[in-house]
């Protein structure tokens, strides 16, 4: 027999700010690990993160984009890391083209093309071209954190 499977989507758990806990961030908003990660009584094997919206270019402390809030449970959220999904990118790094690197960027929450060595979150699965440099967009990725350092810079030579 042959198994298949769909589209795969991993995800954390995360807290919000308090502040931002009732209404979450929109999908796709890139969230950062704020200083902490932690085991719950719960789940004694799970980790569980503080998170914010990612404020800096090429932020080291990227966990993923932001899927949404659990129903039944206070302050809990998931937030997608790995696999199909989706990601808000603004032009600030210019047009995207499938293959681009995204990383943060420097507008709360939202991704850019990567054009240098630095953290990134995944890679583009569809091309867009920005109508301004903070015009924003969802767009679809493959997630995936890693540093797009060599790749990126080879690309940048070619």
């Amino acid at each position: 027999g042959t198994v298949t499977y769909g589209a795969f989507t991993a995800n954390h758990d995360a807290s919000l700010p308090e502040v931002d806990n009732a209404n979450g961030y929109p999908y796709g908003t890139l969230v950062c690990i704020d200083g902490s990660a932690y085991v719950t009584e719960e789940s004694p094997r799970a980790v569980k993160y503080n998170v914010v919206k990612c404020f800096e270019p090429y932020a080291k402390n990227v966990l993923g984009a932001y899927a949404g809030k659990y129903d039944d449970k206070p302050n809990l959220h998931q937030v997608y890391v790995l696999g199909d999904g989706q990601i808000l990118v603004n032009g600030e790094n210019g047009d995207i083209k499938v293959g681009d690197f995204i990383t943060t960027s420097s507008t709360a929450g939202i991704g850019m093309k990567a054009t240098s060595a630095g953290t990134t979150i995944g890679f583009a699965q569809e091309s867009y071209t920005f109508s301004s440099p903070t015009e924003t967009k969802l767009i679809a990725v493959q997630y995936g954190i890693g540093s797009g350092g060599s790749n990126v810079l080879a690309e940048l030579d070619s």
